[in-house]
């Protein structure tokens, strides 16, 4: 983020969840709209508690799959293609969730990439040997699609909070947050989207940028110099 706080900042958690990581974006914040720049020690509160409740509930969950997966694997003589893409997308589904929650989740992450692994490995032994060859050439490329794009869109943290489906952003929320991010951020959400809504995106945050100019009055122009650079090389970057 691009921007100063003051120095009588509120605590923020060092891995600080979803909705705590939205206050946080938006506090004492510039690009976004004056109403919108206050923190209430109440509305982080909230947000905490919501973040705790998407923890403990995800870690339950995520608990309680590996062990039912572990007896599976070994009740199982040997893997097949069906099982093996079941578990993945399963596996993918709990990541997803998890870096939506967001917080100190780095180790269930781990843990779950881990575990995805040796099943997709274990796979490709099993599968190397069948006779129908095609399984293995199926599971090859879902692989290499995943690896490719799909993995970083799934765990993108700013892409999974923004649109998460039980609490998404409001559509101005979504563009003064991607604006507060980073350039490599910008890119991996943009990226996703078709030719018309990210020129409307561009021109969007080139309207906010100019508004700010007039509410700063001069306050903060190194600010707006990296706001116009960051947003002419995303200009740029599609321009080629």
């Amino acid at each position: 983020m691009l921007f100063r706080r003051n120095k009588k900042d509120i605590q923020w958690r060092e891995q600080p969840g979803c909705f705590e990581l939205r206050l946080k974006r938006r506090y004492n914040n510039p690009i976004f709209p004056i109403g919108s720049r206050k923190v209430t020690q109440r509305d982080l509160l909230k947000a905490r508690e919501k973040d705790d409740q998407g923890f403990d509930q995800i870690k339950t969950e995520v608990l309680s799959y590996l062990k039912e997966l572990s007896q599976k694997l070994k009740s199982e003589s040997g893997t097949n293609y069906n099982d093996c893409i079941k578990y993945i997308l399963k596996i993918d589904s709990l990541i997803e969730r998890v870096v939506e929650i967001g917080g100190a989740t780095n180790s269930i992450i781990d843990n779950l990439f881990a575990l995805r692994k040796t099943i997709v490995d274990d796979s490709y032994e099993a599968l190397a040997n069948n006779e129908e060859a095609q399984t293995y050439l199926r599971l090859q490329k879902a692989e290499q699609f995943n690896n490719l794009g799909y993995n970083i869109i799934t765990t993108n943290v700013f892409a999974r909070q923004m649109l998460r489906k039980d609490d998404p952003l409001k559509h101005e929320a979504i563009v003064y947050s991607l604006l507060s991010e980073d350039y490599e951020t910008m890119l991996s959400i943009l990226v996703g989207l078709d030719e018309e809504p990210r020129n409307s995106f561009l021109s969007f945050c080139a309207m906010r940028i100019k508004e700010m100019e007039s509410e700063l009055q001069g306050n903060n122009d190194q600010l707006i110099s990296n706001l116009i650079n960051k947003l002419e090389m995303v200009t740029k970057f599609y321009n080629k």
